[in-house]
C-alpha cells in the first residue's frame, strides 16, 4: 500500500476550467496470482491465463509482476 496525492486539470485556450485534487490513502491492491484468478473466476470469467509483467509469455509462480486476461462467455439467450 502506498500513498497518491493527483491533481486533475482541465484546460481550454490556457484556462483552467476545471481541476481535482485526489488524496488517496492507502492506495493500490497487492493479489497473488492464484488470488487474481480466483477474482477473475468469481467474475464469471474463463480461459483466465496469467502472464509475465506486459508480454504473453506464461507468468511463472516467482513472477511478481504479472498480467490476468480472462474472457467473458457469451450471452446465451433463454429462447
Amino acid at each position: 500500500m502506498w500513498d497518491v496525492e493527483q491533481r486533475f486539470e482541465v484546460v481550454l485556450d490556457d484556462v483552467t476550467i476545471e481541476s481535482d485534487h485526489q488524496h488517496k490513502t492507502p492506495e493500490g491492491r497487492w493479489y497473488t496470482q492464484a488470488q487474481a484468478v480466483d477474482l477473475y473466476r468469481s467474475a464469471g470469467l474463463v480461459d483466465v491465463e496469467v502472464t509475465s509483467e506486459f508480454t504473453t509469455d506464461r507468468a511463472t509462480p516467482d513472477d511478481r509482476l504479472f498480467c490476468v486476461l480472462g474472457v467473458r462467455p457469451e450471452a446465451t439467450s433463454a429462447t
